[in-house]
């Protein structure tokens, strides 16, 4: 009998030795990996420019009498460039939106070819 309980006692060693052996590799490999990730994102972070604490200025979307304001013509002028797709802009239903900013950039792409 007692060869029998040392056999299952040596067993048991083994079991719990190959266990702490695998919970070793397993903890090495997780250390390795976030090692790595916090590489990678102290590497991210000194390409991408430090944020100042200044709120970031987004655009916002203008209609047709705040673009015939900007670019001092009428609504009615507005809305034949927009026939003539010389405005680009993105309609909702009624509503009709453009941003400012890509406005004046196709103006002025279209008065450099037309000014040539």
């Amino acid at each position: 009998m007692k060869i029998g309980s040392m056999n299952h006692s040596s067993e048991i060693h083994r079991l719990a030795n190959s266990i702490a052996g695998l919970a070793a590799a397993i903890t090495e490999i997780i250390n390795a990996k976030v090692k790595e990730a916090n590489a990678a994102r102290a590497a991210t972070d000194a390409v991408l420019p430090q944020q100042t604490g200044h709120p970031i200025a987004i655009e916002r979307w203008v209609g047709k009498k705040d673009v015939a304001e900007h670019f001092k013509i009428s609504v009615r002028t507005t809305e034949n460039w927009m026939k003539r797709r010389l405005l680009p802009y993105i309609r909702n239903g009624r509503n009709v939106r453009f941003k400012l900013s890509e406005v004046e950039e196709t103006i002025n792409r279209c008065i450099k070819v037309r000014g040539r």
